[in-house]
Parts: structure tokens; sequence; C-alpha cells
């Protein structure tokens, strides 16, 4: 199955009378992409009831384990394209002029684009099929990290004396894209050497994906 045609973003307590700047960009975003559906999340209470209407009873428990705000946030990022597919993007990512159509083609089943930091992939944007392998391997392991009292956003998070590291859905979604692509091909990742204006092309499990070196590899592979 393609990506779906339909983008999510999470902006909770979001006001339209309020926030003129995200208004007026979501507005240009849906003049240039009339055939997209977009969901704009502002209320907990809408992640809440997709949890429980859509997601799996290890999902459930692991989510109400969850303490901090930003954190279910961050969890529900991957659950709600897991689930539904199609393409999620933070409010910061400038898609005011992004148009989807010239960039996703028919065979992609993920868009991964890696951050400046060459170990981390960004998950600001990302676009997936339904059930794709690599969100699916994210999502075990942030349940592993809920599990274990380690999954945490914040950035003064302590576990023990020495060890200063939380486990972030970011580095769960790096790990992810790491272990799916060894699995596969049992080799070191090549990408690790690849420059910025780079665009990879790997298949898992029958799903295909492309991985970007950058935002402007995205933005210019559609030009």
């Amino acid at each position: 199955m393609a990506i779906p045609k339909q983008v999510f973003q999470i902006c909770i307590g979001f006001d339209s009378s309020k926030n003129s700047i995200l208004m007026n960009k979501i507005e240009s975003f849906m003049q240039l992409n009339p055939n997209c559906e977009f969901n704009l999340i502002t209320k907990f209470e809408q992640l809440d009831e997709f949890i429980e209407m859509e997601c799996s009873p290890s999902v459930q428990e692991a989510y109400s384990e969850i303490k901090e705000s930003l954190s279910k946030l961050e969890f529900c990022k991957y659950l709600i394209l897991y689930e539904h597919g199609g393409v999620y993007m933070d409010a910061s990512v400038d898609f005011i002029k992004l148009e989807l159509d010239p960039i996703l083609s028919n065979e992609d089943r993920g868009i991964i684009i890696r951050s400046l930091d060459e170990n981390i992939y960004s998950n600001t944007f990302m676009a997936f099929s339904p059930n794709h392998p690599i969100l699916e391997r994210t999502i075990g392991l942030m349940i592993k990290y809920i599990k274990n009292g380690t999954f945490s956003e914040c950035l003064d998070y302590i576990i023990g004396e020495d060890e200063p590291k939380n486990e972030s859905a970011i580095c769960a979604f790096s790990k992810a894209v790491k272990i799916e692509h060894f699995n596969v091909y049992n080799r070191n990742l090549i990408w690790k050497y690849m420059k910025p204006d780079n665009v990879l092309k790997f298949t898992n499990r029958e799903c295909s994906y492309r991985l970007f070196g950058s935002w402007a590899a995205f933005i210019k592979s559609g030009k």
C-alpha cells in the first residue's frame, strides 16, 4: 500500500484565533495539496480516544504508564502513522510551500530524513504506509523503554548515578532504522557516509523506503 495522502500534526492547545502564523501555514499547504487530508490534533482527549479505540492492549498499557505530556505526544506520532499511514510533520517544519505529489511516489512505503547528527533520523517529518516494519520496531522499542522506566523526552532526566541519558522517541526511531536495515542487508550502514544531498533507496520486508541525507535533499527531490 502506498503512503496515504493524509497529514497528521499534533499541536496541543492550538487556537486558530490566536495563532495566525500556523493557521496561514496550514491554509497555504492545503492550497498546494488539495487532494491531501489535513488532521490537526489539538487536545489530549483526541490522543486518549485514539489509543483506546485503535491501539493494542500492550500499547494502551504502555501509554497509561507515561507521566510526561511530551513523551505521550512523541509516542503517539509513531502510533498514528503505524495505524493509519500518511505524513506526520511538526508545526515547526517549514511546510508552507511543500508540495507532496511531486515528492511521494506510488512505490514509496517510507520517507526518512537524516538530521544534522549522522546517527539520528528526524521525527519532525515522517511518511509511512500503515504497519511499516520500521514503525513496528520503533513502537516495540518504546514500549520496552516505558516498561524499563527509561523512556523520557526531558533533557535533564537522570537514570541512576552513572547513566545521565534517557531513551527518547527519536532514539528509538533511529535505532529501529538501523536494526531493520542491518537485518535485511547484514552489512554496515552505508548511509553513515552519505552526504546531505544523497538519496538512498532500500527495501525491507517488501516495504520500500527512501532515506534522504537532509531536509534540503527531500525538498529538492520534488523539483
